[in-house]
């Protein structure tokens, strides 16, 4: 990492500094740098966005709030499956073993979004568990 870049990333951290969790590290503060060309006011309105839709989803409890919608529960077409080598989760979505477009039919757009962030928490939170006992 050259040295504009570190200072990029002390004055990004100076800005957000009302918003960082303690899981918001170094490496994952870059990538927001990263992603708009080391441009601040880019990077932080995009944390901002970032920390918005966390918010609007309640991401950080999620898995312990979240109640499935009956659909959901009576025909989710996902399963968690294990981790890969390197600590990844992996899941399975079997779109082809049903009517995928009823299902999708049957859920308002919010709906959706929030079990798929329900999911993305919970591989999230899975994976981190996973880490710790290596």
């Amino acid at each position: 990492m050259s040295i504009t870049h570190c200072e990029a990333l002390t004055l990004f951290k100076k800005q957000i500094s009302d918003i960082r969790t303690e899981h918001d590290t170094d490496l994952r503060l870059m990538k927001v740098l990263r992603a708009r060309n080391f441009n601040l006011k880019k990077a932080e309105k995009l944390f901002r966005e970032i920390y918005c839709c966390r918010q609007m989803f309640e991401a950080d409890t999620i898995v312990t709030t979240y109640k499935k919608p009956e659909v959901l529960e009576k025909y989710e077409y996902s399963g968690f499956m294990g981790f890969a080598k390197n600590g990844t989760p992996i899941r399975y979505i079997s779109l082809g073993c049903g009517d995928p477009i009823g299902f999708l039919k049957s859920l308002s757009g919010y709906e959706l979004s929030t079990f798929f962030v329900y999911m993305m928490v919970s591989d999230i939170l899975a994976g981190r568990k996973e880490s710790e006992k290596v």
